[in-house]
């Protein structure tokens, strides 16, 4: 009996020395990745941390001249991002700005185009998650079958959607501060501060999501090369934590010129 009851605290310590320490911040200030993050889904994707002058989407509202850029090029319909923590982390705010491109067709990949913030993600069986959340937006103008423009919650089986006037339908691509509060498997779910009307909640359709890691990727419907923009990642419990300074750029020393006029001619005499 005390064998066993020893080989349970061990087995309770490594859970606990498994869990992330909160909170996590990824704020793309500079060139350099901070975290180590983990394939998303099976789709390979880049993730770079680049000047926001280089890109068409512009400077997020941070104004740090840096930002996040996931690259992915699918031969078909799949997701595609980033993750990072442990299969056990629950109950976390999670919250990044994040570009929301404005299409207008009804051609893939870009029909269904989704930007999204990925949660209680767990280890993958064959390169696939067993299951996880993510809240996206489906920002398409074209109408006929294709939604109007939508922000949307998924887990599991459960899908809850919003569309205007439960949030303001953006008139032009541009960045917004999406944020998703779970707790269990209940959650408040965020668009630029404004908290989206309803309840999310997915006890009944999907019970066992409740734990797992987070990141931020995309969703393309068919074939082709997208890339996703993202701003400030943070993921922690409690009061939010406050933004790291921006690095104060080091500049690199210029040489003082020698002037022919002060030379010393003395010593050619």
């Amino acid at each position: 009996m005390k064998k066993i009851f020893i080989l349970m605290i061990v087995l309770m310590s490594a859970v606990y020395a498994g869990a992330t320490t909160f909170p996590v911040i990824e704020p793309f200030h500079d060139e350099t990745i901070d975290l180590t993050w983990e394939q998303f889904w099976t789709n390979s994707a880049t993730l770079e941390s680049v000047q926001a002058s280089g890109e068409s989407c512009g400077d997020s509202s941070l104004g740090d001249e840096y930002i996040g850029k996931t690259t992915c090029t699918t031969t078909g319909t799949g997701s595609s991002g980033h993750v990072t923590g442990e299969d056990t982390d629950s109950n976390y705010t999670i919250q990044a700005y994040v570009y929301t491109p404005v299409v207008n067709t009804d051609a893939a990949p870009q029909d269904y185009w989704y930007q999204q913030l990925v949660f209680y993600r767990i280890g993958a069986t064959g390169g696939v998650p067993t299951s996880y959340g993510r809240l996206h937006t489906h920002f398409n103008t074209f109408g006929g079958d294709i939604p109007a423009p939508r922000i949307r919650i998924m887990v599991g089986t459960y899908s809850l959607i919003w569309s205007a006037p439960d949030f303001t339908v953006p008139v032009s691509s541009s960045w917004h501060k999406m944020k998703i509060e779970l707790n269990g498997t209940t959650a408040n779910c965020y668009f630029d501060d404004l908290l989206l009307p309803g309840t999310v909640d997915w006890t009944s359709a999907s019970p066992g999501v409740t734990a797992g890691r987070f990141g931020f990727g995309q969703y393309m419907n068919g074939a082709g090369t997208l890339s996703m923009y993202v701003d400030m990642f943070k993921a922690y419990q409690g009061a939010e934590p406050p933004d790291p300074p921006v690095p104060t750029p080091t500049d690199t020393p210029v040489p003082t010129p020698t002037l022919l006029a002060a030379q010393n001619w003395m010593y050619f005499e």
